[in-house]
């Protein structure tokens, strides 16, 4: 994959005809343009466990490798960058959807959603920060580093981002994780 000239700005290690899509102290996330093909989406992991993170989220999106409203995975791998086919889209809006495009939204990350447990994976981390919405494709469910396979560990805490979590995750229901 050829994306330009490396150069350092602010600090971050930046490639020419790259956008920044996400920054923490912990991950980085940036759409790289190719004038060879299609662009394509790196997840770079930092910090402790940076490489387990990687090959955990990659594990996961090889057992759900062809799902609709699931990520692929390009044909380059590095060891510590997760790297994603580029379909474009973009996070939803701030603020309120119109009711049209929310229900089909949900209509599309519900039938995701299923698809996804049949395989399996629980996501465990249902963000809005975490759908792509496309135009001319299903919606994305993106972010998979927190999903596990089969059923999670007990004794293991919340897991997620707190405001999103399923009631079924917090214990409050007494009931068992849903599929």
């Amino acid at each position: 994959m050829e994306v330009g000239e490396k150069r350092v700005k602010d600090g971050i290690l930046r490639y020419e005809g790259e956008e920044l899509l996400y920054l923490s102290d912990r991950t980085q996330v940036t759409r790289c343009s190719s004038p060879k093909g299609p662009g394509v989406v790196c997840k770079h992991a930092t910090g402790a466990g940076a490489t387990r993170r990687i090959e955990h989220e990659r594990a996961v999106l090889e057992k759900l490798a062809g799902l609709p409203g699931v990520p692929r995975l390009a044909a380059y791998q590095p060891r510590r960058t997760l790297v994603l086919e580029d379909d474009g889209g973009a996070p939803p809006p701030a603020g309120p959807m119109p009711l049209p495009d929310l229900v089909r939204t949900a209509h599309a990350l519900a039938g995701t959603l299923a698809a996804v447990h049949r395989a399996g994976v629980l996501h465990r981390d249902i963000t809005p920060a975490n759908v792509v919405l496309r135009s001319h494709a299903p919606t994305l469910l993106i972010d998979f580093d927190l999903a596990v396979t089969g059923a999670p560990e007990p004794g293991e805490g919340l897991v997620g981002t707190l405001g999103f979590l399923a009631p079924e995750q917090t214990g409050r229901t007494g009931l068992s994780i849903d599929r």
